[in-house]
């Protein structure tokens, strides 16, 4: 039985070393959701991503309208199809299908992680306008210009190609839209 100290440890090996970090960023991304997911749900729900608070609202509130706010910044519609790129566990696509009434297909790396998604769409809906699948944003199953947006919140930072992820959302989307942690400019293609 492998115990939280012994996911702990392989976790810390493996982001230890830079060059195994990048080369295996899978599994790097795979065992980090597995320490953390529950921490993440639990203080955040099905949306990992940060918001803006106005006053008076609360971190839900602040998340929602935070993503409602990026639909409608990429004119999304009752008549668009999204890629949610690194869609996670799938709340800003709940958020933006009840919004918008655009269909919406996320990508996530993690396969528990488009499991739970699936879930969340169950529970939240609109489910008959969402999907989601496992893949890697750097070589999306997806032909060109299947999509008439892609975006993203926040979820590249663990993309070492993040040129790449970007080519390859806006090749399968009209343009690519998006929220990022802030960075050095030089640190973000």
């Amino acid at each position: 039985m492998t115990t939280e100290t012994d996911a702990t440890a392989r976790f810390q090996a493996l982001v230890a070393d830079p060059r195994r970090r990048l080369d295996d960023y899978s599994a790097m991304v795979e065992q980090y959701y597995a320490l953390v997911g529950d921490i993440h749900r639990a203080h955040r729900g099905p949306s990992y991503h940060m918001a803006c608070y106005r006053p008076g609202q609360s971190r839900l509130e602040a998340t929602a309208a935070h993503e409602r706010d990026l639909a409608d910044r990429a004119g999304l519609t009752a008549d668009s199809h999204a890629l949610d790129v690194c869609s996670g566990v799938g709340g800003p696509a709940c958020t933006i299908a009840a919004h918008t009434g655009a269909r919406i297909t996320g990508v996530e790396l993690v396969p528990a992680r488009v499991a739970e998604a699936r879930d969340n769409a169950r529970a939240r809906g609109p489910a008959d306008r969402i999907s989601f699948r496992a893949g890697d944003v750097v070589a999306l199953p997806f032909a060109d210009s299947v999509f008439t947006a892609a975006y993203t919140f926040e979820a590249l930072c663990h993309v070492p190609d993040k040129a790449r992820a970007l080519c390859e959302g806006a090749r399968s989307g009209a343009f690519f839209v998006g929220y990022r942690h802030a960075r050095r400019a030089e640190e973000w293609p």
